[in-house]
């Protein structure tokens, strides 16, 4: 061997580097290589393996911490290994597993044992369909006639496209069909503008609450003669407000508990004030109210409700009415995100200089009940990271907003269980695994 060749060399097979890249090939072979005389502790199928900065740094000197995140964090993305450990660079360990599960059933005959560069080519293979999302994707012809078939006009659909290419870029998963996407997202927005639109009307001269809705009144403990008092109240006033919905059912609700909670007859039961509870959710009428009403998409609400309830939770407050609350709080975070949007059509990568806005602190102080100082000790974590990917967004204050409630769940999840019986959480390895709303 010649003099300058001291070592052994890197194998790195061509076929991997073009498929994967030639970094992501890399650090492939050479966790492979790390881990060939090592055994695996084996949890929900998979072998799992921990690496530590000193045995990173013997094998990979070439690289620094940074570059090993970076690319370990592709590979994830890739689906081609598991990380259950924080961010290299933070923890400087990795945990990590082969994810060989998706083919073994399909390739145990034709795969020989422990052949895994071979495993991992063709779970690749069968994988490869998944794409991110193109900046400039458009929909193709088979799309956009699947939706003139139902009547939206085209109009419509190229408006609402930029926003569809905005919200999964930042959140960058791949799919194999993003035509079936966009459909999805085009029918769901299209059903709140023709409810919004078309199916808002006036208050009807004799409207009157639904069944569904007087059940709910009855269960509030209201009593009947004082509905038909606020109703008839209300009726005279949305006789000439020009306000329109598409269902009365929540306005007159809101209206109702605005004018129960305002009267002055001691003698009356009202409702029990009540603490929030872990399983808390929000009723049909207050759902009705925030989507119908307000246009807010159903898994946007899903995504707060966690949030909402340990906020309230912690300040260990008292409402007798959960509904109007959690509204507010939804309406004032929709602001925001939508805001977020318009006010920069153009994404841009972050900058190292870059700090969360005075709405994004105060939302999230305020409206989220997170400790300041918390909010504080993610940023530099949290420019790091996109610093790594260099991926353009457009609105970075809406990227840490999701990434900071993220990591406040998690903060408070750790803290109920260390005050309680002091076990690990109880939470399914593959939501661990999967999840990266932190990042998106």
């Amino acid at each position: 061997m010649p003099s300058f060749i001291p070592e052994k060399p890197l194998l790195i097979f061509p076929s991997l580097a073009a498929t994967l890249g030639l970094e992501e090939a890399t650090l492939l072979s050479l966790l492979d290589s790390m881990t060939q005389n090592t055994q695996g502790e084996t949890s929900r199928g998979y072998d799992w393996y921990m690496l530590t900065q000193s045995t990173i740094e013997a094998n990979i000197p070439f690289w620094d911490a940074l570059d090993i995140q970076r690319v370990s964090q592709r590979l994830r993305d890739l689906g081609i290994i598991l990380i259950t450990s924080p961010p290299y660079a933070q923890s400087h360990e990795l945990r990590f597993a082969f994810n060989e599960r998706a083919i073994t059933a399909l390739h145990s005959s034709a795969t020989p044992s422990g052949n895994r560069q071979a495993t991992i080519q063709s779970n690749r293979h069968l994988d490869q369909g998944a794409t991110l999302l193109s900046a400039n994707w458009q929909p193709d012809t088979d799309t956009l006639n699947t939706l003139a078939q139902i009547n939206i006009p085209e109009h419509f659909i190229r408006d609402r496209l930029p926003e569809f290419v905005h919200y999964w870029r930042e959140r960058a998963e791949s799919h194999r069909t993003w035509g079936a996407k966009f459909v999805q997202h085009i029918k769901r927005q299209w059903t709140h503008h023709v409810a919004k639109t078309s199916s808002a009307i006036p208050l009807p001269s004799k409207w009157q609450p639904s069944d569904e809705l007087q059940q709910q009144i009855s269960a509030e403990g209201i009593p009947s003669t004082f509905v038909q008092k606020s109703l008839h109240r209300f009726s005279l006033y949305h006789k000439n407000s020009g306000a329109k919905h598409a269902n009365w059912d929540m306005p007159f609700f809101s209206w109702l508990k605005d004018d129960w909670d305002k009267q002055d007859a001691p003698y009356l039961e009202k409702k029990t004030s009540t603490a929030m509870i872990p399983e808390w959710r929000p009723d049909k009428h207050t759902l009705t109210f925030l989507t119908v009403s307000h246009g807010i998409e159903l898994s946007f609400i899903e995504e707060c409700i966690p949030e909402f309830i340990h906020k309230w939770i912690e300040k260990k407050a008292i409402y007798s009415e959960w509904g109007t609350v959690f509204a507010e709080h939804i309406i004032q975070q929709w602001r925001f995100v939508q805001a977020g949007v318009t006010r920069n059509p153009h994404p841009q990568i972050i900058s190292p200089s870059w700090t969360p806005s005075h709405d994004c602190i105060e939302l999230l102080c305020v409206h989220s009940g997170i400790d300041k100082q918390f909010i504080k000790d993610q940023t530099a974590e949290f420019i790091l990271y996109w610093t790594n990917r260099a991926q353009p967004m457009h609105s970075w204050d809406n990227i840490f907003l999701r990434h900071v409630k993220h990591q406040w769940k998690q903060h408070y999840e750790r803290q109920q269980t260390t005050s309680g019986s002091g076990r690990t959480k109880d939470r399914s390895l593959i939501d661990d695994l999967t999840d990266t709303s932190w990042a998106s």
